[in-house]
């Protein structure tokens, strides 16, 4: 009886990669890498980010490790993308409004309107980071609704990154706003009136809070 064997797999270069840590390793990159497949031979992009690696540098990246015959498929470069978690400006938004809410023991975090002191864009942490943000410190305050708020981002590891941010927390409430000048004793219909949110500190002493209300 004749026993035939399959063919090893021959290694291939991938024509895109996603990666999970901060280096690339030949795995990534190549297919059927064998006993070099754990070999880490590149930093990775930026959490959440791509980059490209060029297959001149990717062959000469693995040369060293004599991983030979692979097949290229024609590529003139490989993207690497690596993983991340986002944590939207809404969500920041969201997390600072609690805190507040919390720290006033009064009112809903939704009733809290959030701007920032400058440009606040989404973060994007590591994937395998567990939990929320960490509210490391907090000033507020009411008189004004300044804030200053440090957060201790989720991580994987023992390293936690801390963020800071300062801006302006008003407290709002639903109010009715006329939608045209209405005289005493007119009829007031539904269509005339609309119910917007406004800073509790300017809604007077007695806000009609409710479109039934108003009608």
């Amino acid at each position: 009886q004749v026993t035939t064997v399959a063919p090893t797999a021959l290694p291939a270069l991938k024509a895109e990669a996603i990666v999970t840590s901060d280096v690339v390793r030949i795995r990534d990159l190549v297919e059927n890498a064998g006993v070099v497949a754990n070999v880490a031979i590149f930093r990775a992009p930026a959490l959440g980010q791509t980059g490209t690696v060029e297959t001149a540098r990717i062959i000469d990246a693995i040369r060293p490790y004599k991983l030979v015959g692979i097949d290229t498929r024609g590529l003139t470069e490989v993207s690497v993308t690596r993983t991340s978690r986002t944590i939207t400006t809404k969500q920041l938004e969201e997390r600072i409004a609690l805190a507040i809410s919390k720290r006033l023991g009064s009112g809903d975090e939704k009733d809290f309107s959030v701007r920032f002191d400058r440009d606040v864009r989404s973060l994007e942490i590591d994937p395998a980071a567990v939990g929320a943000l960490h509210v490391a410190r907090l000033a507020y305050e009411p008189s004004n609704g300044r804030f200053d708020i440090s957060f201790e981002l989720p991580s994987a590891s023992h390293q936690h990154a801390m963020l800071r941010y300062t801006g302006v927390a008003v407290e709002t409430m639903p109010v009715v706003i006329p939608l045209r000048a209405i005289g005493r004793g007119e009829t007031i219909r539904a269509s005339e009136v609309s119910l917007e949110r406004r800073p509790k500190a300017e809604a007077g002493e007695n806000p009609v809070g409710s479109l039934d209300a108003a009608v």
